[in-house]
């Protein structure tokens, strides 16, 4: 990863984001010492948030799996037991917090 102080971004930004677009990269800007920017070519932060956008969908999917499989479960549990509804809640409420 290529290192470029904040003096260096005030005095030639141009030459620190070539740096970032020539090498696919990041640069990462420092002051005091510390990060406080990363500066990425434009393709490499497309194709980041494209896999980011990939990962939440599939965060979702698997979500709503398990909401699914949860329902289904109740159903079964519902069918199987013809007693009390509360036992059947508190029971959900307990796999829920678990």
């Amino acid at each position: 990863m290529e290192i470029a102080n904040i003096t260096e971004m005030r005095q030639n930004p141009a030459r620190v984001i070539s740096r970032a677009v020539r090498t696919k990269q990041p640069v990462v800007v420092m002051q005091r010492s510390r990060p406080v920017a990363y500066i990425v070519d434009a393709a490499s932060y497309e194709a980041t948030q494209r896999r980011l956008d990939e990962a939440e969908k599939i965060v979702r999917l698997n979500e709503s799996r398990m909401a699914l499989e949860e329902l289904a479960n109740l159903r079964a549990s519902m069918r199987e037991d013809t007693g009390d509804s509360v036992a059947l809640i508190r029971e959900l409420r307990e796999r829920r917090s678990q």
